[in-house]
């Protein structure tokens, strides 16, 4: 718990991200406790990184953790995660908020594209195992067949925001902190025992309707309860990506300053903002900007204070393509006659050169053109 709430930053917004194996593969989870999980832990990571660096551009990490069971004690693998929304961009230099909706709520990837990501690489990895030797079999024949029909199907992957919008960090970890801790069944679920049965309490399909009394055989319930003995020394709660042991102090500095910057731009815009009424206004206005950019800067080697000495605006795209000094092939590649065309098929009437002296000595362009094409492979684009 304390570990936990160390990885979170004020300002950031927390997603559970819950990662399923399907009920077709729980028999062979159960022979292969330690192989299949451990893809478990492995496909759901690496679908999530991916996807999360794909489309958000920062830098992705995670606390997860396996559980086993349903709420009738049945056989039903799954990780919980915990994911941070936003976070620094790849690069380090920006922090990135997390995406809305259009009602606002926050949003982190698609949960049905992650799902076949996920399926795919789980299924890739399960193959390996079984052309390595490493999975356990009583009867071979059949995997070929189930992983197949494993590939057709949807596999579930849940993503849910915060509880509340205005949630803090430990908010966060204390309502995740049930996933996060205990068993297969607390002790407050267990009503009691009578003519060889258990009762114990399990949640309606509906929350809204509370909880409902189920009961089981004695033997039945001490052999579901079985079923969610982890092996041996196994971690069934793992962090990842910028939350692991080794990157998450960096990772959390680097935030802080980033953050610290982004708030410090924020003031000095304040200041810029600010219209002066007089000249002594307006001197306090730019003695009160320099002094903000003053300390906004420092060496990331020695950490001392640096100043501006020099600084110029760089072009828009626009000024730099249509511009008086504007590059000239752009002139008939904006113009989409060339986008994309090999040499060969370029004819002299699809770039409009400035006509060239009748007498000349110098080679025409057009024919360097077709000659170097002769000696590359290379082909023209739009850039």
């Amino acid at each position: 718990m304390e570990s936990s709430t160390q990885l979170l930053v004020d300002g950031v917004t927390y997603f559970q991200v819950v990662f399923t194996l399907p009920k077709q593969l729980s028999s062979l989870a159960l022979g292969n406790r330690q192989l299949m999980y451990d893809l478990l832990f492995k496909a759901a990571w690496e679908s999530l990184e991916t996807k999360v660096e794909k489309e958000r551009g920062i830098q992705a990490g995670a606390l997860a953790v396996l559980h086993t069971w349903n709420q009738e004690l049945g056989h039903h693998p799954h990780i919980h995660m915990m994911v941070p929304g936003n976070g620094l961009s790849l690069d380090g230099q920006t922090w990135r908020d997390v995406r809305l909706t259009r009602e606002g709520k926050p949003f982190l990837v698609d949960n049905t594209e992650l799902g076949h990501d996920f399926r795919d690489l789980y299924l890739s990895y399960l193959t390996q195992a079984v052309y390595s030797g490493e999975l356990h079999l009583e009867d071979s024949c059949y995997i070929a067949d189930l992983i197949d029909d494993l590939r057709t199907i949807d596999w579930n992957v849940f993503i849910e925001g915060p509880p509340q919008a205005t949630c803090s960090p430990e908010h966060m970890i204390r309502y995740l902190t049930r996933y996060l801790t205990g068993g297969p069944i607390s002790d407050q679920r267990i009503i009691g025992q009578s003519d060889g049965q258990i009762a114990f309490h399990i949640r309606r399909r509906d929350k809204q309707l509370g909880q409902e009394p189920f009961r089981l055989p004695a033997a039945e319930f001490v052999r579901r309860w079985t079923m969610h003995v982890l092996p041996k020394e196994f971690t069934k709660v793992r962090q990842f990506g910028c939350w692991t042991n080794k990157k998450r102090a960096a990772y959390l500095k680097a935030s802080q300053l980033v953050l610290k910057g982004e708030s410090q731009s924020t003031e000095i815009e304040e200041a810029a903002a600010s219209v002066p009424t007089s000249v002594e206004q307006s001197l306090d206005a730019i003695e009160r900007g320099l002094s903000l950019l003053n300390r906004t800067k420092k060496c990331p080697h020695c950490s001392l204070e640096m100043r501006c000495v020099a600084q110029s605006e760089r072009p828009a795209w626009r000024d730099l393509f249509y511009g008086a000094d504007h590059p000239r092939w752009f002139e008939w590649s904006s113009a989409g006659k060339c986008a994309s065309i090999p040499f060969d098929d370029i004819t002299k009437e699809t770039i409009e050169f400035e006509p060239q002296p009748e007498e000349s000595d110098e080679p025409d362009i057009f024919d360097q053109m077709i000659e170097l094409n002769r000696k590359s492979s290379f082909e023209l684009t739009q850039h």
